[in-house]
């Protein structure tokens, strides 16, 4: 429908981690995820705005990533520009302090043993 529509289309999606990424942080998510694609897909549009749409951690990643670089644009106008012309956030937990629905399925005990395997293992598999 969008391609029919006249937009161009990308897709990135989630790679299950292995012990290969053991020491990778939220940031290097965040530069060899989201961002390495979003500069891709503005190469390849020759500098197109972005519609971006996210879903669950891929909605929280990009959440972060938007609200990261309008502010950047916003403090150095004349050298950034925002890449989003809009952003939909689908299923993405933005607000941990209010977790709403997620909260009946992950108390306390299976937080800790989650931390627990991650300590462990040094990363969550599927």
């Amino acid at each position: 429908y969008l391609v029919d529509a006249g937009y161009t289309v990308f897709m990135i999606s989630w790679r299950n981690p292995s012990n290969a990424a053991r020491e990778l942080g939220l940031n290097d998510y965040l530069e060899q995820g989201l961002m390495a694609a979003l500069r891709e897909a503005r190469e390849r549009t020759r500098g197109e705005r972005v519609h971006a749409v996210g879903y669950c951690l891929g909605g929280t990643l990009l959440s972060i990533a938007a609200a990261t670089l309008a502010r950047e644009a916003k403090l150095t106008p004349d050298t950034v520009d925002d890449p989003f012309a809009s952003v939909t956030l689908l299923a993405a937990q933005t607000d941990f302090s209010e977790q709403g629905e997620l909260g009946n399925f992950i108390d306390a005990s299976e937080l800790a043993a989650l931390d627990a395997l991650m300590w462990e293992q040094g990363y969550l598999d599927g």
